[in-house]
């Protein structure tokens, strides 16, 4: 008889045991179940069958009670292990595998490569309320016994939505349409419900009055912030900071505002180092006109910091500049980051002086006929689960510099960045931003609704050009437990690669990297505020997929699901430059700050905010 693991405290997966004659499927799990049934359950055990321990710290049934009852058991239990079971299940050695398990191929077309990026704004929601919550929590223990019965419910609420959404068709955006919008409601509404009542513990341990009027911006992402419209009516606003993180931190944070004069009054009086700019938003008529950036030094772990904002009519906003100039633009904060920009077409050239050239381009998706509708199709289509692109290569967006594109520009002490629309049809516009203090050049890319007018759809990327001699290889990390060299793959003889974009894409939940052959040459860093999917095609370049819209012409290789996906989604990447020796050093730090600042740096609260 095969040998067989012991069976602790639960039946055997009789279904799942291999290509077993029924009759011997049949009498394990019938001799599992007997031996379960002789062992003596613990009484302080919720299970039934759970082994007791004798004195010497055995027990009294599975492999050694088996063992000293041969005729009770007519057989052997061991502790098993992959190569014994495939041995005693088919009587031959199974063949090892090396390397990465990703990207999935089910036949010659049909690479499982586009969830990684599928529904941007899904898997950028459940990131922010997932980071949202943990400083909650953290708000929720500082409480102590004088937390509120609403704060409570309201973790257990989100805890709930991220649970549910972070089943797989869900976290990896094949869901249907009508179920993923469902799913985004459920997030939203404990959202709203965890914001309430997060802001209103903030304020309770501030000592601030009325702390169940305080709120939390969520909708700070568009630039609205319905509590600090006060601002414009001569009234002050409380603004409560909390850090949830284990270490103290130094920020510069933003909030919108509706009025270009504000001050910010600190401790004792002291005025706080801020600048007011003009908000980068291109739509006059969605959101407040100007973002407050004020710099927040040394916020210790678990503190909760009171701040006031005041009108202040005397004080002028930095407004930006609009420009159209062949000349490069230096972005350059005290003690930050150093970006170049090209002055025409406002993409990014350097980072720290090493070369780093972005620019926004789309794949475009085969789109197969009605059909294809199956994965094993010779012809699949691009679809949710599916990265398909035309083999052409990659478009740019937008009219280019020749056509003269409008670069805004604004500079000041805390803040320098700069702005431009790239392609208005396909809602791509891009700021790239360096803060003072932090070491990151900010690109942030607006996207969406794409422009779906070929009759195919778009794949957005952001395309990252180097001269750093990678030797096909970089970095992404696995859930943000560990890093993975990836290594490029081509068509050969010994590997079948005829979709090579789609390949060579691998998943970054929280950061990526492009490393030199020469560990003392400086290689590329990026963190991300969400999940993507990362390439790099070529050696010294990097791409990472930032959304997908695909047409639907009725192709269906995913049980039916669609990928029209018209949401606009903005993403944030920190990207640094630093030799390849620090790049561990900075995509983990970095990446910290990811999961937990920029979430609430971009949905900040009023009376109760969250730094972290």
């Amino acid at each position: 008889m095969a040998p067989i693991a012991p069976p602790h405290s639960t039946l055997f997966p009789c279904h799942s045991m291999g290509p077993l004659r029924a009759s011997s499927i049949s009498l394990l799990c019938f001799l599992a179940v007997k031996v379960m049934r002789a062992c003596p359950a613990s009484p302080a055990s919720r299970f039934p069958h759970q082994p007791r321990a004798n004195k010497d710290g055995s027990t009294l049934c599975g492999r050694r009670y088996v063992s000293a009852h041969q005729s009770k058991f007519p057989f052997k239990l061991v502790y098993s292990t992959p190569q014994r079971y495939f041995d005693a299940v088919e009587g031959t050695p199974f063949s090892g595998y090396s390397g990465d398990f990703f990207p999935a191929s089910f036949s010659d077309h049909y690479v499982r490569s586009g969830f990684f990026t599928s529904r941007p704004a899904s898997k950028a929601s459940d990131r922010a309320l997932w980071a949202r919550e943990h400083a909650a929590s953290a708000l929720g223990v500082i409480a102590g016994r004088d937390v509120d019965a609403e704060l409570e419910e309201a973790i257990a609420a989100t805890d709930a939505a991220v649970g549910v959404h972070q089943h797989h068709d869900a976290m990896s955006g094949t869901d249907l349409a009508a179920v993923a919008e469902n799913y985004v409601e459920m997030m939203d509404n404990a959202s709203v419900k965890l914001s309430r009542a997060a802001a209103s513990t903030a304020a309770k341990i501030a000592q601030l009055s009325a702390p169940n009027t305080a709120e939390m911006c969520i909708e700070a992402n568009i630039s609205v912030c319905p509590a600090t419209a006060r601002l414009a009516r001569g009234q002050n606003v409380t603004l409560v900071l909390f850090n949830p993180l284990g270490r103290s931190r130094t920020e510069v944070i933003s909030i919108p505002v509706p009025i270009g004069g504000v001050e910010v009054i600190g401790t004792g009086g002291t005025v706080v180092k801020s600048e007011v700019h003009t908000a980068t938003s291109s739509d006059p008529d969605r959101g407040y006109r100007f973002t407050l950036w004020l710099q927040v030094a040394h916020l210790a772990s678990l503190e909760t910091r009171t701040l006031t904002l005041k009108s202040q009519p005397n004080r002028r906003p930095i407004e930006m500049v609009f420009v159209q100039s062949t000349d490069s633009v230096t972005l350059e904060a005290p003690g930050g980051a150093v970006a170049t920009v090209d002055g025409a077409s406002g993409e990014l050239l350097a980072v720290n002086g090493t070369r780093t050239h972005a620019t926004l381009n789309f794949y475009t998706p085969v789109v197969a006929d009605k059909s294809s509708t199956g994965w094993h199709n010779a012809n699949p289509c691009s679809s949710a689960y599916a990265f398909r692109p035309q083999h052409f290569g990659t478009q740019r967006y937008g009219p280019g510099p020749s056509r003269g594109t409008t670069v805004g520009i604004s500079k000041g002490t805390l803040v320098q960045q700069v702005h431009v629309v790239i392609d208005p049809a396909a809602g791509i516009e891009s700021t790239t931003r360096v803060l003072a203090g932090d070491p990151s050049v900010h690109v942030i890319v607006k996207a969406g609704p794409l422009d779906v007018s070929n009759g195919f759809g778009q794949e957005a990327i952001l395309k990252l050009e180097t001269l750093i001699e990678s030797g096909g290889r970089w970095l992404t990390d696995t859930n943000g437990m560990q890093m993975m060299m990836r290594q490029r793959r081509y068509n050969t003889s010994d590997d079948l690669v005829l979709e090579p974009e789609a390949m060579n894409y691998y998943p970054a939940t929280t950061a990526a990297a492009l490393p030199s052959t020469n560990v003392s040459a400086m290689g590329l860093s990026l963190v991300f505020g969400a999940s993507h999917g990362v390439a790099s095609l070529t050696d010294g370049v990097l791409e990472v997929m930032l959304h997908r819209r695909l047409v639907d012409n009725g192709c269906r290789v995913d049980e039916g699901y669609e990928m029209d996906d018209h949401h606009v989604v903005v993403r944030p990447i920190r990207i640094q430059a630093v030799p390849t020796t620090d790049l561990a050093a900075a995509y983990r730090f970095d990446a910290i700050r990811a999961q937990y600042v920029c979430t609430f740096i971009n949905n900040p609260s009023t009376h109760a905010r969250s730094v972290s």
